[in-house]
């Protein structure tokens, strides 16, 4: 029984892709039903609106897990934390409730493509016997990137308030996009890929 693989560069990839993506996921369940009503959303269109989320992560699973097939698992990965971004970033600034459905599926596009991916690169770096405990440690990954984004985003919204809340969750995942890639560059390079 041995982890060592865990430290190679695409499975730090995959572990801090789905960090982040709970983490942004985070700032939409645990906080817009208290930002909703600030803004005079109602707490019913907020399920709404964090349901928009979950449709629009469900539509491109099929289609990313494909396209991670041909094109490679990173660029699908980034691709779709590049949306995750795009979609926590409006809501520093939206206050109405159709725009935010759009950027909330936006985010769910995100996920949805890069979660996939995430899962077959820990996969494929994982030893044939260790496969379930692979998929093991990258769900414990995005659970606690849930409690993380909570607690922390919880302390910062308590002292800078929702909006910039947001504007920091958005920044925190896209600011590891060029971590990553240049993690991945790195891998592709010791690799000769």
């Amino acid at each position: 029984f041995s982890i060592k693989w865990l430290g190679k560069r695409k499975c730090i990839v995959s572990l801090m892709s789905n960090l982040v993506m709970a983490i942004g996921l985070a700032s939409f369940i645990s906080f817009l039903p208290l930002y909703g009503p600030e803004i005079k959303i109602n707490v019913a269109r907020v399920g709404l609106i964090i349901t928009t989320i979950y449709i629009g992560s469900v539509l491109p699973r099929f289609l990313a897990g494909r396209l991670s097939d041909r094109l490679g698992r990173i660029p699908v990965i980034l691709a779709g934390l590049s949306l995750c971004a795009c979609g926590v970033f409006p809501f520093f600034f939206l206050s109405k409730a159709i725009p935010m459905h759009l950027a909330a599926f936006i985010f769910g596009v995100g996920m949805g493509s890069a979660y996939p991916a995430c899962l077959a690169l820990i996969a494929d770096e994982a030893p044939l016997t260790m496969r379930g405990f692979a998929m093991g440690i990258n769900s414990g990954t995005f659970n606690t990137g849930m409690a993380l984004g909570t607690t922390g985003l919880g302390i910062l919204a308590d002292s800078v308030g929702f909006p910039r809340m947001y504007l920091v969750a958005s920044i925190l995942v896209g600011f590891l996009i060029p971590v990553m890639s240049i993690i991945a560059r790195k891998s592709k390079r010791s690799t000769g890929e």
